[in-house]
């Protein structure tokens, strides 16, 4: 089984969040990995 498969098969979904702050550098990273992300037809439906 390839790693992809693996990491596909292992995601799960959260339901319940800390009331806590995230951390400024974090949320510029997933912004930046956001904004890389590939889209079906290259649908752009907002940008950040």
């Amino acid at each position: 089984m390839t790693e992809t498969i693996k990491l596909m098969k292992a995601h799960t979904s959260v339901r319940r969040f800390k009331n806590q702050e995230i951390p400024q550098a974090d949320l510029n990273e997933i912004l930046t990995a956001a904004q890389m992300a590939s889209s079906w037809k290259n649908f752009q439906s907002y940008s950040v």
